[in-house]
């Protein structure tokens, strides 16, 4: 897949050459806009830990934000071409990147009849593509990846299906569009290496944990059937491990860790029922030297009443560890948004989770319950 996509890109760019000797690109200057989100939200919590230290050690409310701001900016050629940037700054908990560059991800694409190719730190195609979940009434929670989490999940970071914790989405990617063909919509990517980008001093040694030659692929379709519609998405990526870094002289690596996931959503009139699903083969393997995989599911379902909007949602995540036993988290959630005005909403949401530790000697097993409201806007 890594061999077509580059010679993708070949011909991408030697069309784009080719128009442009046989057309004088007397194009306007890009055009820049902003746009982006600001999402606060407060929380009560109440958690219940197996041995009442964590419960006793953290504070019952919490304040957060999140906040990105886009720049963006395209012109089209007289020849066609389409030729456009995205900037992503981001601010809050998200701030520090730990890589010391202002933007979280910032890429330039080219665009025509051929398709369209991004350049720059951009999320996979996996990611951009194959990853959807429609069943929360409130952007700042929900059960897949939420803003705001506010309880103690034992380092799992909620339930997710749309970073696999394996690479990053911070790391020099070209990413393919194929043109939309009736409703269904393809990509591919590939990464070099996670490290990022790699234009000081060449190619770079191997790292511990460090993931190379990063391969995706995802699609979605949607149809409309009668007053509702369908939308079906599914998507994978793979990796090749440079270096194995297990922490104890028992354990071995998985040298080619990969992620699958599907998912889909059904409307129909007010009501939106979605359910989606990860699978992800971790890096370190068991003590008997077996793959270990984390699995995330959700299914949710929201109606909408105008300016207002409900839903219910469950997210489950399993994670297999390196000593044979399996850790589990569940979040259960019933929230509300009403629309306050053009892009600014109010929401609130009742959340219930509990994470199971079997890890051997653990007394981390930890239930809570949580009221969360906040605002969102975005510009």
């Amino acid at each position: 897949m890594k061999k077509v996509l580059l010679g993708t890109t070949a011909i991408a760019v030697a069309g784009i050459v080719a128009g442009s000797a046989a057309t004088a690109n007397a194009a306007d200057p890009i055009s820049v806009g902003i746009n982006g989100y600001w999402k606060n939200a407060m929380a009560m919590i109440n958690e219940d830990s197996e041995s009442g230290n964590l419960a006793d050690a953290r504070n019952s409310h919490a304040v957060g934000q999140d906040v990105e701001m886009s720049l963006s900016g395209s012109t089209t050629l007289d020849n066609g071409i389409t030729v456009g940037f995205n900037a992503q700054l981001e601010g809050g908990a998200d701030a520090a990147t730990g890589d010391g560059e202002a933007f979280d991800e910032a890429w330039m694409y080219l665009s025509g009849s051929f398709g369209q190719l991004d350049v720059g730190i951009v999320e996979s195609a996996r990611h951009s593509h194959g990853v959807t979940f429609g069943g929360g009434a409130a952007s700042n929670f929900g059960v897949n990846s939420p803003f705001f989490l506010f309880g103690h999940d034992g380092g799992l970071f909620g339930t997710r299906t749309n970073t696999d914790g394996i690479g990053t989405e911070d790391s020099m990617t070209l990413r393919y569009h194929l043109p939309s063909f009736n409703g269904l919509n393809i990509g591919v990517s590939y990464v070099p290496n996670s490290k990022g980008a790699q234009q000081y001093g060449g190619n770079t040694t191997d790292t511990a944990s460090g993931l190379q030659n990063s391969i995706a692929v995802g699609g979605n379709y949607t149809a409309a059937f009668g007053g509702g519609s369908v939308t079906l998405r599914a998507g994978y990526e793979s990796y090749v491990l440079q270096n194995c870094a297990a922490s104890a002289a028992t354990q071995t690596c998985n040298d080619k860790p990969e992620s699958v996931n599907l998912g889909g959503a059904v409307s129909f009139g007010s009501v939106t029922i979605a359910a989606d699903t990860l699978t992800t083969s971790q890096i370190t393997q068991d003590t008997l030297g077996n793959d270990r995989d984390r699995s995330d599911h959700h299914i949710g379902a929201s109606y909408n009443m105008g300016a207002t909007t409900v839903s219910l949602g469950w997210g489950h995540a399993e994670v297999e560890n390196t000593d044979l036993t399996t850790d589990e988290l569940d979040i259960y959630e019933l929230a509300a948004s009403y629309v306050l005005g053009p892009g600014i909403d109010a929401q609130i949401a009742l959340r219930s989770g509990e994470w199971d530790d079997e890890t051997a000697g653990s007394t981390n097993d930890n239930s809570w319950t949580s009221i969360l409201v906040g605002t969102s806007i975005g510009f």
